[in-house]
Order: structure tokens, then C-alpha cells, then sequence
């Protein structure tokens, strides 16, 4: 077995100038050719112990909590602290069990990999850093092998050993189809240990000499890729973690290592915002500017702030020339579409849409607009930012430091007598109160509001000081919205126990699971798509809730009957092969 790896560690400046953190080679034996077998599968397979039996459920199914049940038997854990681990659980569905164990410190993931290891029967293999050689990792799509937690680990001819965190999730049919020509073997690594493989064999090569130079490969590369946020996450040694989301996740993109690469590149950031600090170290900066590649405008969001590693920098990039997307394209119901336009266009009214940060509000806000406002009609908006750039719309951006708030817009905006006005947050009941009075007084409003779902919306209006007769007055129409990645063409069909599961779960449909190709980078995704629900508030019975103050589930339950929930739409896009139910799910999980 190989000792644990040590420390990471930089190597030295190579002739650009810029350090790639790469941890050290552990002192053990040389990394295996391609037709080797390591010798940890042989050594470890001596050691190993009977299978465990597998425990099922009273019903005959295989017991999801196995491993839970496995500690208890051994006295690591007591029922109790086991009823806690599924509590935690149930509170995060989409994670796997083990997870649970892990953020509750009851194991850690090498503990789980060699328990896991035992009750399958199967060898515990370390995967030190640099050990499998990269060509060998390339062999499997990376978003493809971070989403089961499998890499090839060995080769030997025709012979191929997979290391896999939990041979349930990537099981030998699913190995099948990845490597068609290949007698497979299995063996289990820990989680941590299989991200860190995969991560380093698809690490970009960095050609910059300078941090201003590496910067500007960043933004350049990320604006041309789709990223929406570049992260630049301080470590505990002189290193950076850079991270980028893409389609609303987020991905490991490199590692930097170097005191002066660290700080210069957190000092390129915000010089590039113009009135930032770059001296100011211990207090949160924010700041924006613009970047233009081609006839393509972009507007980058730059904020700061200290960690006890260092300084952590974001940068936010929203492209200002994109054109807006119709109600249908982003993903709405015909049936979603009359509801809005037979309410939500009417003079006298007010539509709120609720959802999390980067849910798709003000997209979905905007994509009304586009579809419905006349080009005699003046559109006024206030926002924090302004996402989309439209010249025919008088846009203003908030700026609390000088005065120009939500309330502050707003009643200037009701001298100039527009027929649109767009809201990009009701925050504040001063806010909410104004834009309640103009739909009243003849003018179309639309706004967002921080709530989980439709239903939650007059409920959040409550909680801000609203009375329910003006809730019932004033909004004619409620609005939930998540966004999810959608399936990239690449994307298979499900086969074997995975559809078998998900047909289980969810019903019959066409499911498909994402793959990878050269189009969506690897990540089996390309692009969003929208899952909202749209219910009227103005039959009386609604009313009626209101003004009695119904809590948020009796509201849900009555709204449903109106229109399809936005877990029903997000099921009926995985059984159609748009998405999958794990995106869903996902996204739906508060």
C-alpha cells in the first residue's frame, strides 16, 4: 500500500514564469506503464475479508443505508447517532448517503472508501497524486467521471481496472458502455481521492508570464465558453483555486501556486475595476467594468472580500449584447403562456416572480417584455444590475452609496407617466408599497420577489407589512422559476438498473443521461431551461386565502389546481430526455 501523500507543494517557475500547483511525487514506486497492473490491487486483495452479505429491506430491495447499518454493527456508531446521519439525509436528498456521514464528521471519505471496499467484496486502492498516467484518465469524459466518481486506474492490454467510490452508482453496465472493448475489474478509492486524479489530468495549460496576462486569458477564455462567474479562492498555502461557472454550475478550472502570482492576480483584478483599492486588503471591495471581444459586450461584476487565507476575488461576466429569448424558447407551456398574456399584459396590474439568485427571474421578466410591450409604449426599469441592455427601454442602475435606491427610481419614474415599469427587486416594504400603488393607478408592473415558489409570494408580501386587501387588489399573477442544465446532444439514452430506476421513481419516459463531446467541453450539458409555474390570483377562492392569511402549503395546494407545478414541469423535461430528474430534483431541493 503507498504511504499517505505528502503535502502539496509548487513546483518551480517554469520558463512563462507561472507556477501550476502540483503536489509532490510520493516516495513509492514509479507510476505503472500502460501494460502493468499496480501492485496495490494484488497486495490489498490478500488482506481482503469475506464479502459482506448485501442487507435488503423488508421489501427485497438493496438497503440504502447499508452503510450506516454496517457501522452500527461494528459499535462506530449508535442507532441514535444513525437516526441523525438519515435525518441529515433526507434533508439533502441528492446527495448520497455517505455525504451525510461525512458533514456530520462520523467518517471520512478514505474511512468510507475502505468500508465500502468490504461490503462489496472489491480491493481499497490510494490513488496518489500524479500516479495514473494522463492519457490513461482521458480515456473517460471528465464530466462524465466526477459525476459517477470513477477514472481508469490501470491498463494492461485489453485489461482495465476502474477505481469507483460506490460500484452502485457506476456499476459494470454503465463501465460497459464506456469501454466496449475492454475486460473490466473494479476497485475502490476514495472520493477525494478520484476527483483530485481527474481534475489534474484535465487541468488547462497556462501560456501567461504575467498575472495581468494570465487575467486576460481568464476573461477572454471564459467569455468565449459561457462562463457566467470566475472564482478565485485563496488556500491555506501561497496558492489560488480558480473555479468557473458554467450553465449555473460550478467547475475546478486550475490551480495557481506562488505568493506573487497569488497576490498579483488578485491585484489584477481589481485594477481592471478602475476605483478599487488594490492596497485595501482588509475590507470587502466591489466594482464593475467593461470587456468587448468582437461586436460582443460584456459587463464584468468584480467583488472582493477577506478570507483568513487571503483575499478572495469574483468576477460576475453578463453579456450585454445577447439577444432576449421568447416565452416558449425559454422553456414555458403554451398553457403558461395565455395565462400571462391574459393577465400579466392587462394595465392595472402587477406579476411577481419568485425564486432563488440565479433562478432565471429577471430573464424570464425581460422575455415577457419582449413578447408583449407595443413600440408606443414607454418602458422604464430599475435594477441592481442591469442584466440586458435594451435601447428602447429607459434602463437606470441602483446605486445605494449615492442615494438612487428602488423607492428613490421608482417615484420618479411615476412623473414621467410610463405604461411598463420593471422592478428588479422588491426588497423593502417602502418598494413594495409604490409599486403596489402604481399598478393601481393604470401602469404594468413586474417584479421579483426573494420566495421558494408561486405560492410563497403573498405570503412574503405579508411578512413585509402588506395588507392582504392589497395583495388581492393589485397581483394578478404569480410566478416560480429554477433554471437547469439542459442535455447537451451528445446525451445517451439510460439503460440497465439506472432506467429502471428512474422509471421506478418517476414513471415511464425517454431518459437520457449526459455524456460529453468537443460542443459542451466535456460536461454532457449545453444550456438552460426553465421550469416555472404561472398561476392567476384573481378567482375568488385565491382571494379568499389571502385575506385569511393561509400558510404557504394550503396556498400550494390550492394553486396546483391552476397549472402544472415546477416539479411536475421539471419531471415531464427529464421523462422527455431535455434534462434529467437529478437537475430537478436538485434544483428544487430548498
Amino acid at each position: 500500500m503507498p504511504p499517505a501523500a505528502a503535502a502539496p507543494h509548487s513546483v518551480p517557475p517554469a520558463a512563462n514564469g507561472v507556477a501550476i500547483l502540483i503536489p509532490p511525487a510520493p516516495e513509492h514506486a514509479p507510476a505503472p506503464k500502460s501494460n502493468e497492473t499496480p501492485p496495490h490491487i494484488a497486495h490489498t486483495r490478500s488482506m481482503l475479508p469475506p464479502a459482506i452479505p448485501r442487507t435488503k429491506t423488508p421489501g427485497g430491495k438493496h438497503d440504502p443505508f447499508w452503510l450506516g447499518h454496517l457501522l452500527v454493527t461494528k459499535g462506530i456508531l449508535s442507532e441514535g447517532e444513525l437516526n441523525a446521519a438519515i435525518r441529515e439525509f433526507r434533508a439533502h436528498p441528492a446527495d448520497p448517503f455517505s455525504s451525510a456521514l461525512v458533514r456530520l464528521s462520523i467518517c471520512s471519505q478514505v474511512e468510507i472508501a475502505k468500508y465500502t471496499a468490504e461490503y462489496h467484496g472489491l480491493p481499497y486502492v490510494e490513488i496518489p497524486h500524479r500516479y495514473i498516467p494522463q492519457a490513461l484518465v482521458r480515456k473517460m469524459r471528465q464530466l462524465r467521471a466526477l459525476h459517477h466518481i470513477a477514472v481508469p486506474y490501470s491498463e494492461d492490454g485489453h485489461a482495465l481496472t476502474i477505481a469507483v467510490a460506490d460500484p452502485d452508482k457506476y456499476t459494470e453496465t454503465e463501465a460497459a458502455r464506456d469501454f466496449r472493448k475492454h475486460t473490466l475489474t473494479f476497485v475502490i478509492a476514495a472520493k477525494s481521492d478520484i476527483e483530485a486524479a481527474v481534475n489534474e489530468a484535465w487541468a488547462p495549460t497556462i501560456t501567461a508570464t504575467t498575472p495581468k496576462q494570465l487575467l486576460d486569458e481568464l476573461v477572454a477564455k471564459a467569455a468565449s465558453e459561457g462562463v457566467t462567474d470566475i472564482h478565485f479562492n485563496p488556500m491555506p498555502t501561497d496558492a489560488l483555486a480558480i473555479w468557473r461557472r458554467i450553465d449555473g454550475a460550478l467547475h475546478y478550472y486550475q490551480g495557481i501556486s506562488g505568493r506573487d502570482m497569488k497576490m498579483g492576480l488578485i491585484q489584477a483584478v481589481k485594477t481592471i475595476a478602475g476605483h478599487m483599492d488594490i492596497a485595501e486588503t482588509r475590507l470587502p471591495q466591489d466594482g464593475q467594468a467593461k470587456y468587448v471581444s468582437g461586436a460582443t459586450s460584456f459587463n464584468l461584476r468584480i467583488a472582493t472580500f477577506p478570507t483568513a487565507n487571503g483575499e478572495k476575488a469574483t468576477i460576475r461576466i453578463q453579456n450585454e449584447t445577447r439577444n432576449l429569448l421568447s416565452l416558449s424558447a425559454l422553456g414555458l407551456e403554451p398553457d403558461q403562456e395565455t395565462t400571462l398574456a391574459e393577465r400579466a399584459l392587462k394595465r392595472d396590474s402587477l406579476t411577481l416572480v419568485a425564486g432563488p439568485t440565479g433562478s432565471g427571474k429577471t430573464t424570464l421578466l425581460f422575455a415577457l417584455l419582449a413578447s408583449s410591450v407595443r413600440k408606443d409604449e414607454l418602458v422604464v426599469t430599475a435594477e441592481d444590475p442591469i442584466e440586458y441592455s435594451v435601447p428602447a427601454y429607459m434602463q437606470a442602475e441602483v446605486n445605494d452609496r449615492i442615494g438612487r435606491t428602488f423607492p428613490v427610481l421608482l417615484r420618479s419614474f411615476l412623473r414621467h407617466n410610463p405604461n411598463v415599469i420593471l422592478l428588479g427587486e422588491m426588497r423593502d416594504q417602502e418598494t413594495i408599497t409604490i409599486a403596489i400603488r402604481a399598478s393601481l393607478t393604470g401602469h404594468r408592473v413586474y417584479s421579483t420577489v426573494h420566495a421558494s415558489n408561486a405560492a410563497g409570494i403573498p405570503v412574503r408580501l405579508t411578512e413585509e407589512g402588506i395588507t392582504p386587501d392589497l395583495i388581492t387588489e393589485s397581483v394578478k399573477t404569480v410566478v416560480g422559476t429554477r433554471l437547469v442544465r439542459r442535455l447537451c446532444t451528445c446525451s445517451h439514452p439510460m439503460e440497465g438498473e439506472a432506467l429502471e430506476a428512474q422509471i421506478r421513481h418517476y414513471g415511464p419516459g425517454e431518459y437520457r443521461e449526459p455524456w460529453g463531446c468537443d460542443l459542451c467541453q466535456g460536461r454532457g450539458f449545453k444550456g438552460l431551461t426553465v421550469l416555472a409555474e404561472v398561476f392567476p390570483l384573481d378567482d375568488p377562492e385565491t382571494k379568499n386565502l389571502i385575506r385569511r392569511k393561509a400558510a404557504k402549503e394550503e396556498l400550494e395546494k390550492h394553486l396546483a389546481r391552476f397549472g402544472p407545478t415546477m416539479r411536475e414541469i421539471g419531471l415531464r423535461k427529464a421523462r422527455l430526455g431535455i434534462t434529467t430528474a437529478f437537475e430537478v430534483v436538485t434544483a428544487l431541493t430548498d
